[in-house]
């Protein structure tokens, strides 16, 4: 197959692996939005930093200051939720982002479209905030083994980009000032080699209008925790490409069955049992020059323990397993997945989910899951 023609095959796939990632977001999105009928507020920011060179490969392409200006739409949720005041009255909302990484030509300009929340860690003089966002990002310089051979950082002009930001801010009647550190990661979490990624770290300022704010009233809710233990079993299908750049797509199939205990209304812990069929081995074990594997040693196993944070019918899910049947030793023993998972409307036994699949910092495959979940 030529080269071309893999490219346009992989192009097609990983847009199938963006599109999903948005319809992902616009569900949570939607149901945070139809609880969040006051407290309106425009955002404006700007900052000023550098990219970090998280491999060293990409030190001889770091250079100069990075720049980005942030405008975002936001909502406060009304107190119709039980985890509405579990969470202190977070905010939702989207955002655009766009910077200047400093070197036009290896890391070019980037724009992302991102869903967000604020979380409150305290409140008094100066309140002080998580920001986690998602969403897509695009850039104008991507990897060329023709034009741009230097440009390693990325292989995509679409990625995926996650937000993680430390603010502390200042209310005033119609407006917040405030500042922090914000870290913006752009990768196609494998999906088109090479994928190093870009973490841009930055100092920001800035300011919300906003409208007067207003107590909703406290709702009325049960004492009583929903069923605290549960089983989950899901499907997950993964998409991936493996060194040299233009090589072909892989799937990941994933059998897994999770028990979860929670505790409190908005966490909850689980331990979970991972079924692989990786179909990249044989193409990396043949690229190495080792025997060819049989079809029965594409097969992986892993157990892995996780935390999930709840906020309604959605999830957010960290975990970290080990491999009890692996043949490429040279992932190493541990990895580790970061999801989201979302409950249908009016139907809590099915959930759909999407997960980042990695090796520690190193992105192994995104995938999109469906689980059953028994209660």
């Amino acid at each position: 197959m030529s080269q071309g023609v893999q490219k346009v095959q992989n192009i097609s796939h990983f847009s199938c692996c963006v599109l999903a990632l948005v319809v992902m977001c616009a569900l949570g999105l939607n149901e945070l939005t139809a609880q969040t009928n006051w407290s309106e507020g425009l955002s404006v920011e700007v900052g000023g930093g550098f990219m970090v060179p998280h491999r060293p490969e990409l030190n001889r392409i770091v250079s100069g200051h990075s720049k980005s200006v942030m405008l975002a739409k936001e909502w406060e949720i009304n107190g119709t939720s039980r985890w509405h005041y579990h969470y202190a009255f977070p905010t939702f909302g989207v955002e655009v982002y766009a910077s200047d990484l400093g070197n036009r030509k290896e890391l070019g300009r980037q724009l992302a479209f991102s869903a967000f929340g604020h979380f409150t860690l305290g409140r008094g003089k100066l309140n002080d905030y998580l920001h986690f966002g998602a969403g897509v990002g695009f850039t104008d310089t991507k990897w060329d083994i023709d034009d741009n051979p230097q440009a390693i950082a990325l292989g995509s002009t679409v990625n995926a980009a996650i937000t993680l930001c430390y603010y502390m801010e200042k209310q005033f009647k119609s407006i917040d000032l405030y500042g922090g550190l914000r870290l913006t990661h752009l990768s196609n979490s494998a999906v088109v080699m090479p994928n190093l990624g870009t973490n841009n770290v930055m100092v920001s300022l800035g300011a919300r209008i906003k409208r007067d704010r207003s107590v909703p009233e406290p709702g009325i809710f049960t004492a009583h925790l929903p069923r605290t233990r549960e089983w989950r079993l899901q499907y997950s299908l993964g998409l991936k490409q493996v060194t040299p750049a233009f090589s072909p797509f892989f799937f990941v199939h994933t059998l897994s069955a999770s028990y979860y205990r929670r505790p409190t209304w908005f966490k909850s812990y689980f331990i979970r049992t991972d079924l692989f069929y990786n179909s990249s081995l044989r193409y990396i074990t043949e690229r190495r020059g080792d025997d060819r594997i049989t079809n029965a040693q594409l097969f992986q196993h892993g157990i892995s323990l996780g935390w999930a944070q709840i906020l309604g019918r959605s999830r957010l899910e960290v975990s970290l397993g080990t491999y009890t049947i692996n043949i490429n030793k040279s992932t190493g023993r541990f990895y580790n997945r970061l999801g989201f998972r979302h409950a249908l409307p009016n139907n809590e036994h099915v959930e759909l989910s999407i997960n980042l699949m990695s090796h520690l910092a190193k992105a192994h495959h995104l995938e999109l899951g469906a689980a059953w979940r028994l209660r």
